[in-house]
């Protein structure tokens, strides 16, 4: 019970996280388009900060319980660089099932209704990603332990 009760308070937090990385991205996209570099360059910008928002937040919040099991103090919040491109890759991963899900759907159901499935698969996608990525314990596979 202790621990679905924790992965329930996770995956909250991690959609909190998510939430937040949402208005980062959205927020670098418009400043991205405002100061001309064009749409597709200023989405390519505002995703790398939105994913680096989560990655940030997911570290230091909503696996930190993992990340402090591994070693670290108790109540330490650690950051892992070595974990940052296996994460980023997870999350890339989410954003492939999000378009395909949503592409399949889009026949059947109104695009609001798709997009909404397929957010909510994306979420699940990246949730598993995130927490393969940072709530194992010990140092990251070819990565240094340092905070970053």
């Amino acid at each position: 019970m202790k621990a679905r009760r924790q992965e329930l308070r996770s995956f909250g937090l991690f959609l909190v996280a998510g939430l937040i990385a949402f208005w980062v991205d959205y927020g670098a996209y418009r400043l991205g388009v405002a100061v001309g570099v064009g749409p597709a360059g200023a989405r390519v910008v505002s995703w790398w900060a939105g994913v680096t928002t989560t990655f940030v937040l997911n570290s230091l919040v909503t696996f930190r319980s993992a990340a402090g099991s591994s070693g670290a103090a108790p109540g330490r919040r650690v950051l892992r660089r070595g974990r940052f491109l296996p994460y980023v890759a997870t999350q890339a991963l989410g954003g492939v099932v999000s378009l395909a899900t949503f592409l399949a759907l889009l026949p059947q159901l109104r695009p609001l209704l798709s997009l909404v499935v397929a957010t909510l698969a994306a979420a699940c996608c990246n949730y598993l990603g995130a927490r393969a990525v940072l709530a194992r314990g010990g140092a990251p596979q070819g990565g240094g332990g340092a905070e970053g």
